[in-house]
C-alpha cells in the first residue's frame, strides 16, 4: 500500500523544527540587541535627576526665610531621573512686599534670574531661573490678614525646565 505523500508546506526548510528553534532565537537575539541600542540612544546626553541633587540642595540653603518667619513642618524633598524638588512651607507678620523683596534680594545676588510673576489659580508665584534649574515663591491664601503663608522651591525637571527666560 502506497503511502501519503507529504504536503509541500511540511517540506519547506522553516517547518522543521530543527530550523525553526534557532531562526527564533536570532529574531531573539536581533530585537534585544536593538533594544539595547536604542535605550543607549534613548538616554545618550539628556540630564539626569541624580545630576542636579546636590546642586539644589545647595542653591536652596543659600536662600534664608527672612526673620521673622517660622517654618511649619512642611518641608518636602523628591528626587527622580525625570525631576528633583526641594520645598518649604513658612508663614510670618512680615508683609508681604517685605517677603517678595528679601527673596528677590537674595535670588538675584546668588545668580537667579527673574522670569516673572505668575498668577495661576489665584495663587501669585514669583519665578527664578538659574540655567535649568527653577525657583518659586508661592504665596498662599491666608484665613488670617496679618500672616503671610508661603511657599518657597527650586526644582529641576527634564521636562518643562529650559534655560532661563528672564524678564526685561
Amino acid at each position: 500500500m502506497k503511502q501519503p505523500e507529504a504536503s509541500n508546506s511540511s517540506k519547506h526548510p522553516l517547518n522543521s523544527a530543527a530550523t525553526l528553534h534557532p531562526a527564533l532565537l536570532l529574531l531573539g537575539l536581533t530585537i534585544a540587541l536593538l533594544w539595547c541600542i536604542f535605550l543607549s540612544f534613548g538616554t545618550h546626553g539628556k540630564d539626569n535627576g541624580a545630576d542636579y541633587v546636590d546642586k539644589l540642595r545647595a542653591e536652596f540653603k543659600k536662600i534664608s526665610p527672612p526673620d521673622p518667619a517660622s517654618a511649619p513642618d512642611n518641608q518636602g524633598f523628591d528626587a527622580k531621573s525625570s525631576s528633583v524638588y526641594i520645598e518649604s512651607d513658612y508663614h510670618t507678620s512680615l508683609p508681604l512686599d517685605t517677603v517678595l523683596t528679601s527673596y528677590r534680594n537674595q535670588l538675584t545676588a546668588n545668580g537667579w534670574a527673574h522670569a516673572g510673576l505668575f498668577d495661576t489659580s489665584h495663587v501669585p508665584r514669583e519665578t527664578y531661573c538659574k540655567g535649568p534649574l527653577a525657583a518659586e515663591l508661592e504665596i498662599q491664601p491666608s484665613t488670617n490678614a496679618w500672616i503671610v503663608q508661603y511657599r518657597f522651591s527650586m526644582y529641576w525637571n527634564q521636562v518643562s525646565v529650559k534655560e532661563c527666560t528672564p524678564t526685561p
